[in-house]
């Protein structure tokens, strides 16, 4: 198994095609940072920072969605006030069911943080069920199944899609 942990070199990004607009992106924004550099990124534009990952070769692809799955398994989006959570949940299990779909080896090689993460994430949104007419009420921390779907099914299509592979 490759080691997810190394930084991603200029070697492993490939080549820049200048067609590739979208992954043309995804360099200009995290080619040479830390997943740490990068955590105001993810908080500050949590749907543009996944999307990214997207288009990603191998290596930064798993070196930067385990950093991101850390962020969200270790509980540090609860620092910050302002981070959108269902972004940032909606945002990962999409990505995470597609990648198991569309390129599950890319996962198997960080198996170990993208399982839990998915189950977290399923488990976080009853945590987190908010009605709008509470006093207290946080559209920010709003990851109701009425607006964002039943977490619990796209963890499921993560797991049985890895399933065969473990």
């Amino acid at each position: 198994m490759k080691n997810t942990f190394i930084f991603p070199s200029k070697k492993d990004w490939g080549v820049m095609s200048s067609q590739d607009l979208d992954f043309k992106a995804a360099v200009e924004f995290y080619f040479g940072k830390t997943t740490f550099e990068m955590e105001p990124f993810l908080i500050n534009h949590t749907i543009d920072a996944i999307d990214y990952l997207r288009y990603m070769p191998g290596r930064p692809f798993r070196y930067y969605t385990r950093g991101y799955c850390r962020f969200i398994l270790d509980k540090k989006f609860e620092k910050f006030r302002f981070i959108d959570l269902g972004s940032l949940f909606s945002g990962m299990l999409s990505l995470l069911e597609e990648k198991a779909l569309e390129d599950k080896k890319i996962l198997l090689q960080i198996v170990d943080v993208v399982i839990p993460t998915a189950i977290f994430i399923a488990n976080e949104q009853n945590n987190y069920e908010i009605s709008d007419e509470q006093d207290n009420y946080d559209p920010y921390k709003d990851i109701r199944e009425s607006i964002y779907g039943d977490f619990n099914i796209k963890k499921d299509i993560i797991l049985n899609a890895l399933k065969s592979k473990i």
